[in-house]
């Protein structure tokens, strides 16, 4: 695997900044490889991304207007 390839990830999480995005996006225009492990991989961030809706619970309130006393 070249270093290109192990950069996917990091693309795909808009990690990458400068000279190693734009060489990157000049390296995915020609592997279809990593076009496809960039979208699997946005993909999977996405769905990660949801969250999950929680009641906080009740004594949340005491417990947060105890401490600003």
């Amino acid at each position: 695997m070249s270093h290109m390839h192990r950069m996917s990830a990091a693309y795909a999480l808009e990690a990458l900044d400068g000279i190693e995005r734009l060489s990157f996006e000049s390296h995915l225009a020609e592997c279809p490889e990593c076009r496809s492990d960039v979208l699997d991989l946005k993909d999977a961030s996405e769905l990660l991304s949801v969250g999950v809706t929680l009641d906080p619970p009740a004594s949340l309130k005491d417990r947060v207007m105890a401490t600003t006393e």
